[in-house]
């Protein structure tokens, strides 16, 4: 991954690992700008990589700033590091509808102008705010205030919040259901 990039879930390493010299390579993670300890992702390889597959991580339950380190042993003993930093981001944004509350959504009448409203937030970069109305995509939003204004309508309706992260994380809202008459 490129230095800094946000990552969730299983995480494939791909790069180059040869060279006319070349013995074995590993890669091995730490957590923090300069680790106190590293974990090894997978096993040595003896055989050379060229632009392919390197290793396999699964951050599952990890988050937080990571170093990922590639080293390539030489057949002299000599070793080649070469590290980069990521983000693994595994928890979903927050999110919750603010207005109207539940319990007040019955209360609107045909014609009349709604103006939902909503707080999102994420521990590290909330990406955008998605309004559903009807099942449809409605609004997308990057930054707050997130809110979106709607002339009520006839009948049953429903308005649900998503809340995505810089990782793809997805938090959904219940759904809130609205009864116009």
């Amino acid at each position: 991954p490129e230095m800094f990039a946000t990552l969730r879930g299983k995480v494939i390493f791909e790069g180059t690992a040869a060279g006319s010299n070349f013995a074995e390579y590993r890669v091995q993670v730490g957590q923090g700008l300069n680790p106190q300890a590293w974990i090894q992702v997978g096993e040595d390889a003896v055989q050379p990589v060229t632009d392919g597959k390197l290793a396999e991580w699964d951050t599952t339950g990890l988050n937080g700033l990571y170093a990922v380190q590639l080293l390539v042993v030489q057949k002299d003993n000599s070793v080649e590091t070469f590290t980069t930093q990521v983000l693994v981001d595994n928890q979903p944004p927050a999110a919750q509808i603010t207005y109207p509350a539940k319990e007040n959504a019955d209360h609107f009448t045909i014609n009349q102008r709604i103006t939902f409203q909503a707080e999102a937030s994420d521990e590290e970069h909330l990406a955008r705010v998605e309004w559903w109305l009807d099942g449809k995509l409605v609004q997308t939003l990057t930054e707050a205030p997130f809110v979106y204004p709607w002339t009520a309508q006839r009948g049953n309706h429903t308005i649900e919040l998503r809340a995505y992260d810089a990782a793809g994380n997805e938090f959904r809202t219940p759904a809130l259901t609205l009864n116009i008459k």
